[in-house]
């Protein structure tokens, strides 16, 4: 099976793809997968991880302690001075807008399943990364969990009452650590 997944998976069939030609469930496939180290081809989950490395990255590159999340599935993914962050990230569409659905249920394999997600209870700090669509710098602004809210919407450029930029946010990151 391993043979098949490594073949599937090098004719770049996403994971749902590969359990339907090799015949398995799809947490079979992703256990296979993670085990022979092949990256997952899910766009969105691509996509998440270059958030969080992103955000872990300037971190690091301020002088701050940054530990990424104890085991796959955490409910948070970076602790960065001793706050724990989830990391969230969007493509923002032409007009340079982003949003960000931070419901109260997570959808995983597929949307097949579903797991109660509670900010407040799982982080301090949301970090909300917006990729441009024309591929420019990144941008990063945190949000207290505590002031989530189930939508967040970002216009690249524009102040966003209750978030902070990312110039802003590292200063803020020592000052709520402090406190």
């Amino acid at each position: 099976m391993d043979e098949q997944v490594r073949a599937a998976h090098a004719r770049g069939l996403t994971d749902a793809g590969v359990a339907a030609e090799v015949g398995v469930s799809i947490a079979t496939v992703k256990r296979v997968r993670s085990r022979l180290g092949l990256k997952t081809k899910c766009v969105t989950a691509l996509r998440g991880r270059e958030g969080e490395e992103l955000v872990a990255a300037a971190a690091q590159a301020l002088g701050l302690n940054v530990e990424w999340r104890p085991v796959e599935g955490a409910p948070h993914d970076l602790m960065i001075e001793g706050l724990r962050v989830d990391a969230k990230t969007t493509q923002a569409d032409v007009q340079g807008r982003c949003r960000f659905r931070l419901g109260g249920a997570r959808q995983s394999y597929y949307n097949r399943y579903s797991y109660a997600k509670d900010y407040v209870r799982d982080c301090e700090l949301l970090a909300l990364v917006c990729l441009p669509s024309d591929g420019g710098p990144p941008s990063v602004y945190f949000l207290n969990s505590v002031l989530a809210r189930r939508d967040v919407r970002v216009r690249l450029g524009m102040p966003t009452p209750g978030l902070l930029g990312w110039t802003d946010a590292f200063p803020a990151l020592r000052a709520v650590r402090a406190a």
